[in-house]
């Protein structure tokens, strides 16, 4: 988690600075990106639980 936070305030500053062109989604990104990913993960393992559970 330690490594988000400063992907995170680095690409901030750099947004304000100028430096890079990104849209604030983009920048902040290193926060949201890991959640959905994970959230993506559990939910495909819950529905591939569910399918093994109902294929019989």
């Amino acid at each position: 988690m330690k490594w988000i936070g400063i992907i995170t305030i680095v690409a901030i500053f750099l947004k304000i600075v100028g430096i890079i062109n990104l849209g604030w989604i983009w920048v902040l990104s290193a926060v949201w990106l890991p959640i959905v990913i994970e959230v993506m993960y559990v939910g495909g393992v819950r529905v591939l639980e569910w399918l093994l559970d109902n294929s019989e």
